[in-house]
């Protein structure tokens, strides 16, 4: 598998997490079956033009999907955003025993990245 496409399958990952969704709600807006949306992420197969354009639809920015950079590396501040909106989903849907102890590891974080 070349390196462009492995690049592509982790931006393809990476937008479909900082949307929310689980590979079958990805799959179900974008009118393909959950084993073949499991197929485009493990690069078995390459989403056609009409189902790039439904991602888009539901939200990705699939442009993103096909920027590399000059070292073959997947963009990671791409990535980092993608994390931090899982972080923040994960935040929301916490109740808050589980808030208090994520924001307490937060700030222990940060504290020890300041020594």
């Amino acid at each position: 598998m070349s390196t462009s496409i492995k690049q592509f399958i982790a931006h393809f990952i990476a937008e479909r997490k900082r949307l929310g969704l689980t590979q079958a709600a990805a799959a179900e807006k974008c009118g393909v079956s959950l084993k073949m949306w499991g197929n485009y992420e493990r690069g078995e197969h390459v989403p056609t033009g009409e189902v790039l354009l439904k991602f888009m639809e539901a939200g990705a920015n699939v442009p993103q999907l096909f920027v590399f950079n000059q070292a073959n590396q997947v963009n990671k501040q791409y990535i980092a955003d993608s994390n931090i909106t899982d972080l923040m989903q994960a935040y929301e849907l916490a109740d808050d025993t589980e808030k208090a102890a994520l924001t307490t590891l937060a700030n222990l974080i940060i504290k020890n990245s300041k020594k």
